[in-house]
């Protein structure tokens, strides 16, 4: 399936930057979790029950081992015990000193999009290009920026310090939150759906947007709350549409809150592929001296900001060559822009925040030039496409150097090393075959800057022993055996009344030892699946399935 990368970098930026810089809605910290739920109430997730506090909160500020500290609707700093038992107001009008005092050291330090650890000896970034990051107990993610839906998700495991990073797949195009629980990642993409990413099985679904006021959201609890925030107040608002995610395992609330909540089954967006339709043209590039000549105009032009019937006629024309406009709207906003720009890239135009007459009756003619993300670029071109192939490089790990649409010398090489770890011929030349592998769901990440991920080992479905288990003797072979056959396990076995691991093969050859007790399997594999494999040398009862 084809995955087209289109968009801008810099399309969301101020935002992410701003939404980055305030507080959230939720703290999660040693396997508690507060989160803002319905009416603004305070809840808190315990490792086995939920509370609430019915008192509307403005901010979840931080939390120790055994505190929560918030900020309440009426600005006063508050702590609650992790236990329920007390809570106590500490400021009524706190000074930001007083905010810092009971806020935990941070465990990482976001920079403009230069992301690093705030204990590590070595002061080497994480990232360059992280716009949002959030951790939860033991885990830090992050989410690095690229062109308009090109976005990577990546992770590191905090309490092991020889931990590398990983990478978990893509993200979200233009993100404007990321809030990670024990339980789940979530994130808002800048057209206001929610994408959860479950941490037990990594699940990914995404849900429709309720709301364009939506700029954050968290799935806790089994359910997914969206909160929309004001950057003039600093104050986040649960939304009222809240759904149910799944049955929730931990022990019934004891509280009541009024209200109805709104459920809704989740609808998960599948990964589709666009169809780019080939410019009926050759590998050649038109001249940008073409944009002195145009004819007789019988349009008139237009600019970004315009709204209208004329904007709606341009965009449906983009769109039906193909061009990445997004909605048909009428209005001229960012994505309108980015297919403007490639249109006047593709006639040979200098790309401009404005549509003339001239570039509009080249659009209208029968033989404008179709959308085609694969059409060939070389050393010396310049323009939007120049920067979709230079951000997307960055983003595989191939370094183009200055994200600037200038297709120098820094980014034939970062082509050339593309090439040449995707096993093509080298010529730092972008052809179509390039591209598409580029711009594939198959592009291979350059190894030395993103190590290969792990592939998922398989789940165990059935544990059992074979040999002679109903009346083993001394020299007979006990095999535990896995299924399906590719599942990863570890092996230790045991003698009854003893802690001493005797073996730590699939096969154990009983020895004169363990005549009259019982010999005990201990099988461990993927997904915590544990449990023992029992066998006797006294010709007992056994048993030969794992319970």
């Amino acid at each position: 399936m084809k995955r087209i990368i289109i968009g801008l970098m810099c399309l969301t930026t101020l935002l992410c930057v701003a939404l980055s810089a305030s507080a959230e809605p939720v703290v999660t910290h040693g396997g508690y979790t507060a989160y803002l739920g319905e009416t603004n109430f305070l809840y808190l997730q315990s490792p086995v029950k939920t509370m609430c506090l019915k008192t509307p909160i403005k901010d979840v500020i931080d939390m120790s081992d055994t505190t929560l500290y918030c900020i309440d609707e009426n600005g006063q700093l508050i702590s609650i015990a992790l236990d329920g038992s007390e809570s106590n107001y500490i400021a009524m009008q706190p000074t930001q000193e007083q905010i810092d005092a009971v806020k935990n050291a941070p465990l990482f330090k976001l920079e403009g999009t230069t992301l690093s650890l705030t204990n590590s000896a070595v002061d080497t970034a994480l990232s360059t290009t992280a716009i949002f990051a959030s951790a939860n107990t033991d885990t830090l993610f992050w989410i690095e920026s690229g062109i308009s839906g090109a976005t990577m998700l990546k992770s590191l495991l905090l309490t092991d310090p020889d931990a590398t990073m990983q990478v978990l797949g893509a993200g979200v195009s233009s993100p404007l939150s990321l809030i990670a629980t024990d339980e789940a990642l979530t994130m808002v993409g800048s057209d206001h759906t929610v994408t959860v990413i479950t941490l037990l099985d990594r699940s990914r679904a995404t849900y429709p947007a309720t709301s364009q006021l939506t700029t954050h959201a968290v799935a806790v609890d089994g359910k997914l709350i969206r909160y929309a925030y004001d950057a003039e107040t600093g104050k986040y608002t649960t939304e009222a549409d809240i759904q149910t995610l799944s049955v929730v395992t931990t022990e019934a609330p004891t509280y009541s809150v009024a209200g109805a909540v709104t459920t809704a089954t989740p609808t998960v967006r599948p990964v589709t592929a666009s169809t780019a339709t080939p410019r009926p043209t050759t590998t050649s590039r038109p001249s940008s001296s073409s944009s002195s000549s145009s004819s007789s105009s019988s349009s008139a032009s237009l600019s970004k900001g315009d709204k209208g019937s004329d904007v709606r006629k341009m965009q449906k024309r983009l769109a039906e060559l193909g061009y990445p406009v997004g909605v048909v709207d009428g209005v001229w906003g960012d994505d309108t822009q980015l297919a403007v720009n490639l249109f006047q890239c593709a006639i040979g135009y200098t790309e401009r925040n404005y549509a003339t007459s001239g570039m509009l009756n080249k659009l209208y003619a029968k033989n404008a030039p179709a959308y085609d993300p694969y059409a060939p670029l070389k050393q010396g071109d310049r323009g939007t496409d120049v920067l979709i192939m230079q951000t997307t490089l960055q983003l595989m790990g191939y370094d183009p150097g200055k994200l600037d649409g200038i297709y120098g010398k820094d980014t034939v090489a970062a082509v050339s090393v593309f090439q040449l770890v995707a096993g093509m011929k080298v010529t730092g030349e972008a052809d179509a075959d390039t591209l598409k592998l580029l711009y594939s769901p198959n592009c291979p990440l350059n190894p030395s800057v993103h190590p290969a991920t792990p592939a998922p080992a398989t789940a165990i479905t059935k544990v059992t022993i074979k040999g002679n288990t109903t009346a083993p003797n001394v020299g007979d072979k006990l095999t535990v055996v896995v299924e399906p056959a590719g599942a990863t396990v570890t092996y230790a076995w045991y003698r009854a009344g003893s802690n001493e691991v005797i073996a730590t093969t699939a096969t154990y050859t009983v020895q004169a030892t363990d005549v009259g007790k019982a010999l005990y399997c201990i099988v461990t594999g993927t997904g915590d699946y544990t449990g023992e494999i029992v066998s006797t040398v006294s010709g007992l009862a056994t048993k030969t399935d794992l319970q």
